[in-house]
Order: C-alpha cells, then structure tokens, then sequence
C-alpha cells in the first residue's frame, strides 16, 4: 500500500498540470494528490475549494464536516479524478458536505485507490475516506477526528454503468 500526500495550491489564474482534469477557474484552491494503482496506473486527484458565499443555495440548516457550528471558510467544488486517460464520476454526495479541507492524499488498494481528506479544525476536524474499486467510487465514510467511533457516517454506491 502506497499513500501519497500533497499540497494546498492556490489559483489566481488557471493552473494546467498535463491534463484538463487539472484545469481550476480563476479563484478556486485545490488540493492535488497523485500517485498510481498497484498495477502500475496513474492516478491524479484535485480536491477543488471555493469561498462560501450566503448567495450560495445552501440553508442554515446545512450540516458541514468541517465546521459545526459555524459558516465555513471555504467549500468542496468538486472532486476531480483521473485515472490513466480516463475521467471518473464523483458525484456531489461524495464531497457536497465538506467544507474547509487541509490535506488530501492517495492510496493504491488491491482493487483501485482511495482518496483521504481531512478537513476542519479542532473539534470540528474530520477525515473522509472516498474508496474506488474497478473504476468506480463504491464507498466513502467520513468521521469526526474527535469521537471516530461514534460521529461519522458512511455510503455505499452503486452504478447501472457498463463502459465494456
């Protein structure tokens, strides 16, 4: 098992890391991770960040990892994958309650890789474990870094997708 750690970047303009996938819109951070699969395939991720804004869609009632009682800093965007030539789905379940991470990095499994975010400050701190099997995110847990057997939560995905 290899984990790959890395580093917060902020954009000012656009930032273009040998492919697309890497591309960030003007303003945005992110957190880029790469590494590769047990068999050998590149695997790059950014974890891309914007300012919360109260004109965003987003209640007071919305609950953030990453900030509990307060409005985060900074919100998840968007997480990008790429796997070899090919782009992954990640859908907003996976990240749409992150808010203000600090790190992010990748581990290669017998199956595929994982993609870890931690996040937050103090009480607030949080990891999320992303876990992609056979091209596709099956899982992702994410727990409070203070109480991680009894505050966290976990989801399952299943796709109706066929790429053969």
């Amino acid at each position: 098992m290899k984990t790959h750690t890395v580093r917060l970047v902020a954009i000012l303009g656009m930032l273009l890391v040998g492919s697309d996938v890497l591309a960030s819109p003007p303003g945005k951070a992110r957190l880029e991770a790469q590494g590769q699969t047990a068999d050998g395939v590149a695997i790059k991720t950014a974890v891309v960040t914007t300012a919360y804004s109260k004109a965003m869609p987003y209640g007071r009632n919305t609950l953030w990892w990453g900030a509990e009682s307060t409005v985060p800093k900074t919100i998840v965007s968007t997480i990008e994958v790429q796997l070899g030539q090919k782009k992954l789905l990640v859908p907003l379940s996976a990240y749409g309650d992150l808010c203000n991470p600090t790190k992010a990095s990748v581990t290669s499994t017998k199956r595929g890789f994982n993609i870890t975010i931690h996040g937050g400050d103090a009480a607030a701190s949080y990891e999320a474990v992303l876990v992609f099997e056979d091209g596709l995110i099956r899982r992702r847990k994410v727990a409070s870094m203070e109480f991680p057997d009894t505050a966290w939560e976990e989801t399952t995905y299943s796709f109706n997708i066929n790429d053969k």
